[in-house]
């Protein structure tokens, strides 16, 4: 039976441990949410578990609703639209949450 965390075995619909991590990662977005809203112009980074595959953050992101840019290591990631995205997030919002899978920094560098 395969036991991995990050849901990335084909002909599995979902691993053992998958839900337990989405859901405690979910409680540190949460949590960048309340802290990027409770200051002035503050972003709330969250860099979540995933070196290859980034099914933790992606799930994650999509059930805390309040993400604004998730970066997966799945993509090409260009980091001067990131800065700028984010800039354009900051003047309309006045704060932002990232969400990186740990894995994206290989990308970018």
């Amino acid at each position: 039976v395969p036991k991995t965390i990050d849901n990335d075995v084909p002909m599995m619909d979902q691993t053992f441990g998958f839900d337990t991590a989405c859901t405690e990662a979910l409680k540190a977005v949460e949590s960048a949410y309340i802290e990027a809203i409770s200051n002035a112009n503050c972003i709330g980074l969250v860099k979540l578990m995933g070196r290859h595959c980034g099914h933790i953050t992606m799930n994650a992101t999509l059930a805390a609703n309040c993400v604004d840019i998730c970066l997966l290591p799945e993509m090409d990631i260009d980091l001067d639209k990131v800065l700028e995205h984010t800039l354009k997030i900051m003047k309309t919002k006045g704060h932002c949450v990232i969400v990186v899978a740990e894995g994206c920094g290989d990308t970018i560098i």
